[in-house]
């Protein structure tokens, strides 16, 4: 075993508050249900600019933590590493099989039970329209819709999506879908739904707070337990929903005062 020391403990804590602002797979249906509805002669470009996105913001983020919160932290962190050596054909498919698996059984279960939540709150009272305003739903997305208005989305159907997107960002699309009685794979009458509540503008606004804001709460229970406490995990919801209201802020104001609204 080789051993390697890493500078201190912040850096192992500061990657931890860093690491949701990088876009993951689970965040790409978000992206190509918009990027289709409003950006499709740019795909490449509007993608391209979502991943630079996160870049800069967890670089300017990093230089404001390491000037404030973790200024102070320097225990140092001893971390053993196996050697390095070339990986094996069946290494590799083991650890493909392990992550596909994994997926597989979070599509079958959190998103599953997360669908089946909307519908039935999408339902209730009973009497009313499937997925209107005035269901269980409805109710509460227009109860948080206000908050979202500087940002560029202050419809229920995106405030619902929101919250949703905290179990998993898989489930954002989903929620989409659900609200609008539509089948699970009918991706055009998504893309269709989202260009009625949505304008360019806001659209990006969307897609760059769905970036940056809290992670799945499959990732804040992973850092729970790498650090053994719960003041990182909200530590770092916080850091993210403050920097995701932000950057969408700017972005929708911005491109108002620039025309582009």
């Amino acid at each position: 075993m080789a051993t390697r020391t890493m500078e201190n403990e912040s850096d192992r804590l500061l990657s931890m508050m860093l690491i949701p602002f990088m876009s993951c797979t689970a965040r790409l249906p978000i992206y190509s249900i918009f990027v289709g509805a409003f950006f499709a002669a740019n795909e490449g470009l509007i993608l391209l600019s979502i991943y630079l996105l996160g870049i800069v913001v967890a670089l300017i983020v990093a230089g404001i933590l390491k000037r404030t919160i973790f200024k102070g932290l320097s225990a140092p962190f001893v971390m053993e590493l196996p050697t390095y050596k070339v990986p094996s054909l069946k290494g590799v498919l083991l650890h493909t099989w392990e992550k596909t698996k994994g997926f597989l059984k979070k599509a079958g279960t959190i998103i599953l039970a997360s669908a089946i939540v909307i519908w039935i709150l999408s339902s209730v009272p009973f009497g009313v329209e499937y997925g209107s305003q005035e269901s269980v739903l409805g109710m509460i997305g227009s109860a948080i819709a206000p908050i979202f208005a500087p940002l560029g989305f202050s419809t229920w159907q995106a405030g619902i999506a929101i919250l949703t997107g905290l179990v998993a960002k898989e489930v954002v699309v989903s929620t989409f879908t659900t609200l609008g009685g539509l089948e699970e794979d009918d991706e055009e009458g998504t893309i269709s739904l989202v260009h009625d509540l949505f304008t360019p503008l806001s659209a990006y606004s969307f897609m760059a707070f769905c970036l940056l804001y809290v992670p799945c709460f499959a990732t804040i229970g992973a850092i729970k337990q790498e650090t053994n406490s719960w003041k990182w995990p909200l530590t770092m919801a916080g850091i993210t929903l403050v920097t995701a209201y932000i950057v969408s802020f700017l972005i929708y104001n911005v491109g108002v005062l620039a025309g582009f609204g």
